[in-house]
């Protein structure tokens, strides 16, 4: 009985320090992307503020098992909660239109429907049995990755909105953890963003993988150049950060949390789900590849996912793998003419 006190005490410690860390992080994160678009200070800055403030923290407190399991516990033990939680990121989104000027009822529509759509996917499906369910998941993190990925959300604004990409990939990360971990209960999600001592070799192996992989063959091809002069400055610590919430953490938890877990348990088998959700995590990068270099960018991001899935499934967290991707495409910021 002292022992389980003691535990409980420790991780409500850990926890308390770890909500304490994300909310000054996150205040800071927000004032510095809202200062560096030039965002004068008024009531548009405080609504933004508070709007990406609250998004970004309710994306990291789930990241501690401990807080995820008391939101979890609450959420499934009141089941009317998970029915109002769309309004929640509704509520967020009309705290940004403060920016617009102009009429925006069919905008909102059309978020409404953004949010509604898969969350109906995994609400409806979840007393069907379980090769819906896994469907109705992937179909839910599709409904969600296209729109975001094609860059769709310039539809839920009507006018000039410059934290758009930011704002969409924080609220694709909401939807699936608070969908798949919290309302669902899956908690083999992996959705851990503190790392263990396991996960630091594990994570140099694969990005020291993915360098080798893909450098060679990238420099030959003509896809990759190195600059002429590499300079690593003190900034590239927030670039990171930047990359690790905005790129990795959505990118992760779409074609990782989701694709591959549901597939490898439709598949019963690792590889080819692997396999399936790296080349699908390839294909996305269609669109963003240099003219001429469609191919390429697929091949070498479908390797990249290789090694990303493989941390992830190693390692049972999606830190891991999202440290790794960071930390790669930071590399290719400093080294390599994009």
């Amino acid at each position: 009985m002292e022992h389980r006190k003691f535990s409980q005490s420790k991780h409500f410690m850990q926890a308390l320090v770890y909500i304490t860390v994300v909310m000054a992080l996150s205040a800071a994160m927000v004032i510095y992307l809202l200062l560096d678009k030039g965002l004068a200070f008024q009531l548009s800055f405080v609504c933004i503020f508070f709007s990406f403030f609250l998004l970004l923290t309710s994306v990291l407190l789930p990241g501690c098992k401990y807080l995820a399991s008391i939101l979890s516990a609450v959420i499934l033990e009141r089941t009317a909660y998970s029915w109002i939680f769309p309004a929640y990121p509704l509520t967020l989104y009309l705290m940004t239109l403060v920016t617009q000027d102009m009429f925006w009822g069919i905008h909102l529509l059309y978020f409404s429907l953004y949010i509604m759509i898969p969350f109906l996917l995994v609400k409806l499906s979840a007393k069907a049995g379980a090769a819906i369910q896994y469907a109705a998941g992937i179909a839910a993190a599709a409904a969600l990755w296209i729109p975001f990925d094609h860059r769709w959300y310039s539809s839920f604004w009507p006018g000039w909105f410059p934290f758009g990409y930011n704002f969409m990939s924080l609220i694709v990360v909401l939807m699936i953890v608070y969908l798949f971990l919290l309302i669902r209960g899956q908690t083999d999600l992996g959705y851990r963003l503190t790392p263990q001592k396991k996960d630091f070799p594990l994570m140099l192996i694969l990005t020291l993988a993915v360098a080798v992989l893909i450098i060679p063959a990238g420099v030959v091809s003509g896809f990759l150049t190195f600059r002429s002069a590499i300079r690593v400055r003190p900034d590239d610590l927030l670039i990171f950060a930047g990359i690790f919430l905005t790129i990795g953490l959505v990118e992760e938890i779409v074609f990782r949390g989701i694709v591959q877990n549901y597939l490898e348990k439709i598949f019963r088998r690792h590889w080819p789900a692997l396999i399936i959700a790296s080349i699908l995590f390839g294909l996305t990068h269609w669109n963003n590849a240099a003219p001429g270099y469609a191919v390429h960018y697929i091949i070498f991001a479908s390797i990249a996912g290789i090694c990303y899935g493989t941390a992830y499934r190693r390692s049972g967290s999606l830190f891991p793998a999202i440290f790794i991707h960071a930390l790669v495409d930071l590399i290719w910021l400093i080294v390599f003419v994009k």
